[in-house]
């Protein structure tokens, strides 16, 4: 009886330590954010993360919690708002004690301005492997203020190239990059991009642009 009755009183001693951690997601109106995910980010050592999605109404619930403190990040799929944990945000942060149950936490995520990079690839290179088998490389993404790098995702494609696209802050200094081992690529000026250092461009998307800021890049081959 005592070998199998000292796991279990392990095993309910350790989830009795357990914290959780609840809340609610809303835009900058107030509006409750469904599908977002929501992650707990413990610092220090050893490292721990709880992911958890939003319901209809906001709210969300991260169970299984080691004792620590932790920062609150938030992901909305799609474009339109700022995870708080990137571009140098102010995320949520809180201390949990073994066993505490933290509720009441209103998140609020920013809009954003959306970001948009049209690769051009009238040759379908993207689709051609490279002489030793592998898909062609190409980093394209945004050097943040806080000196974190953030990639672009791909939105759409059709026959005559891709478009990706990337949620940024409004009124911030940032940095388009651009580069690739396998591509030769050339800006919308047709001037070619330098097959070393790839491009970068400064920009910066004020509130009072009227338009998301956008790039435009052709692919004119692969590298020899």
């Amino acid at each position: 009886m005592k070998l199998f009755l000292a796991p279990v009183i392990l095993s309910v001693s350790l989830f009795a330590q357990s914290g959780t951690i609840q809340g609610t997601v809303a835009d900058a109106k107030s509006k409750a954010l469904k599908g977002a995910f929501v992650t707990a980010i413990r610092t220090g050592l050893p490292p721990a993360s709880v992911v958890a999605s939003t319901a209809n109404d906001g709210s969300f619930t991260l169970a299984g919690l080691p004792a620590g403190t932790y920062s609150l990040c938030v992901q909305i799929p799609g474009d339109g708002y700022l995870d708080p944990c990137q571009w140098g945000g102010t995320p949520v942060k809180l201390t949990l004690a073994a066993g505490q149950a933290s509720s009441g936490n209103a998140l609020k995520v920013a809009d954003s301005s959306i970001l948009k990079i049209r690769i051009d690839d009238p040759a379908k290179v993207l689709g051609q492997k490279t002489k030793d088998g592998r898909m062609p490389h190409l980093l394209l993404g945004v050097w943040g203020g806080n000196g974190l790098f953030v990639p672009a995702h791909k939105t759409s494609s059709d026959s005559a190239g891709a478009l990706y696209q990337l949620s940024i802050p409004r009124d911030t200094a940032l940095k388009l990059q651009l580069s690739s081992r396998d591509l030769k690529l050339a800006d919308s000026n047709g001037a070619a991009v330098s097959a070393l250092g790839g491009d970068q461009q400064p920009f910066q998307h004020n509130s009072g642009d009227p338009n998301p800021k956008s790039f435009k890049y052709t692919i004119t081959g692969l590298v020899p």
